[in-house]
């Protein structure tokens, strides 16, 4: 896939319908929760995917990261989305 095909598909993310971001207090930690599954999500995918609301370019999600966080690697932002993206659990609005 070309660099731009991604650029593309990683613009104006949004959860696909029946999936949510959700915190745990018990455990005390941010969930992807999906209809028959849950993804435990660490603190810099949690980060990440709670900016996925559908109004954000994926330059835009690493620059309101880069505004929270030293060192934000744009590769692996990428690399997260793509991953979500690829499982249905991220869809282009």
């Amino acid at each position: 896939m070309e660099e731009s095909q991604v650029s593309e598909n990683l613009d104006y993310l949004a959860f696909a319908p029946g999936v949510r971001l959700h915190w745990s207090e018990v455990r005390q930690q941010y969930w992807l929760l999906f209809p028959e599954a849950a993804l435990a999500l660490n603190p810099t995918a949690a980060a990440i995917l709670s900016k996925c609301d559908g109004n954000r370019s994926k330059d835009e999600i690493v620059a309101v990261l880069a505004q929270q966080f030293r060192d934000v690697n744009v590769s692996d932002v990428e690399n997260l989305l793509l991953s979500v993206v690829k499982r249905g659990l991220l869809i282009n609005k």
